[in-house]
């Protein structure tokens, strides 16, 4: 028996020194055929933008020999990355939206995404480093403590889309105000256009709603907004938000069904001609690319005014890009971030996807690209002068705007009212200090 034993142990070990001498030669081999294999691994959101990566992916990997990169792209690339972060086994590279549920400045802050500081410094495109070559403000997001952990995927706007040529048959003026809206409403119902409501949002994803609408629309008090000031959260201007889409519900120029509908089914409605308006971003005509539009024609402006006179302003936001500080691969996934941010692939960026990385020479880069939902929204913009503005929460926030999006549902069924939702917003708020 123990002769058997080895000669089994014998046989393992000249196996052992086969393959290794094997796996030796193999890498001399591609050592010699022009350089070292490389895996990066990247965790990518699945979103508007997902036709670059399909584009960028080979190229990045055809003009670096030996690179692999092993990626995952998913619409729920938060729940994937959540428990990943927590241990060593991470991905090198994400990009990733942001949501209440999973905010990449909270994995900065825990040391789990690696400093891109001395990054930004030291890489040069065009002749000026990156930090320069970003359009300024970009940086600000992914930025803490003086430190940049978070560079920007793309320049987002967001906002209230309108169809163009409903209104048009409506006869009536663009809002500025939500007295306007509900103005438009009350023209709408009694225009008797079966089928066709003022204003179409999904009751599961209310956060475009909140992010499209109600963080612009509190502009003027946004920074009593995040610093989470004694009594904002009861305001008139909260209070009154609430109390316009209580409204919408009770009038029902919102269809009762959208309570229970998802964001893509709402952009589906929208696009078909079953309201007149719908709060959304720039990444909505890519994004519903293979829905057919029936009795639509793109229109976009910022968001409503609480009062008239007011200044308005457009939400800017951004998918970020990021390193993980548990990276295997770290300077590889510095190599493959640099490449987005070079003109040929800003300029790809546009011409598949529609959006616009935010480099300073990106409108002269993709003039000719952007799309006709973009096209409005810069026009929307610019008639309106509204004022561009990153309206990100600090992560602390997220349970608050979780509960303002519960209670916009609740006024819009008319399960509260507006005074009884900034009590609860409130509530949620006094027991958050930071």
């Amino acid at each position: 028996m123990k002769s058997r034993i080895k000669q089994w142990g014998a046989l393992f070990l000249a196996m052992v020194v086969l393959f290794t001498l094997a796996g030796c030669n193999k890498a001399k081999t591609d050592a010699a055929a022009g350089g070292d294999t490389q895996t990066l691994e990247a965790a990518l959101f699945l979103g508007g933008y997902a036709g670059f990566w399909e584009y960028y992916i080979p190229k990045f990997e055809a003009e670096n020999p030996g690179v692999t990169v092993k990626y995952e792209l998913s619409n729920t690339i938060d729940e994937v990355l959540r428990p990943r972060m927590m241990t060593d086994d991470v991905p090198d590279f994400v990009a990733t939206n942001l949501t209440t549920v999973f905010d990449p400045r909270i994995l900065a802050r825990d040391g789990l995404v690696l400093d891109m500081s001395s990054f930004l410094t030291e890489t040069r495109i065009n002749g000026t480093s990156l930090e320069d070559h970003l359009i300024e403000g970009m940086l600000d997001l992914g930025t803490i403590n003086g430190k940049k952990y978070l560079l920007p995927q793309n320049l987002s706007m967001n906002g209230l889309f309108y169809n163009k040529k409903l209104i048009r048959e409506l006869g009536v003026s663009l809002p500025e105000t939500y007295d306007d809206f509900l103005a438009i409403g009350e023209k709408l119902a009694a225009a008797k256009m079966d089928g066709v409501y003022l204003f179409t949002y999904s009751g599961i994803d209310v956060s475009y709603v909140t992010d499209c609408m109600f963080k612009p629309s509190w502009g003027p008090i946004w920074g009593d907004i995040i610093a989470n000031k004694s009594g904002i959260w009861q305001s008139p201007e909260v209070i009154n938000i609430f109390q316009y889409f209580r409204t919408l519900g009770e009038r029902r120029y919102i269809n009762p069904s959208n309570l229970g509908i998802d964001y893509l089914q709402t952009q589906g409605d929208f696009l078909t001609g079953k309201a007149l308006f719908h709060a959304n971003g720039d990444w909505l005509e890519n994004e519903m690319a293979d829905t057919q539009q029936v009795n639509f024609e793109w229109g976009f402006i910022p968001s409503l005014s609480l009062k008239k006179g007011d200044l308005r302003y457009l939400s800017v936001s951004n998918e970020v890009m990021f390193i993980t500080a548990k990276a295997k691969n770290p300077e590889l996934a510095k190599k493959f971030l640099t490449g987005i941010y070079t003109d040929e692939n800003v300029k790809a960026v546009a011409e598949i996807t529609g959006a616009v990385i935010p480099v300073k020479n990106a409108l002269d880069l993709v003039a000719n690209e952007i799309n006709i939902s973009y096209q409005e929204m810069l026009l929307g913009q610019k008639e309106t002068g509204a004022v561009s503005k990153i309206l990100s929460a600090p992560p602390e926030l997220a349970p608050v705007f979780n509960e303002v999006g519960i209670q916009l549902n609740n006024v819009i069924s008319g399960s509260a009212t507006a005074e009884q939702a900034a009590a609860a917003v409130a509530a949620v708020a006094a027991g958050i200090s930071f």
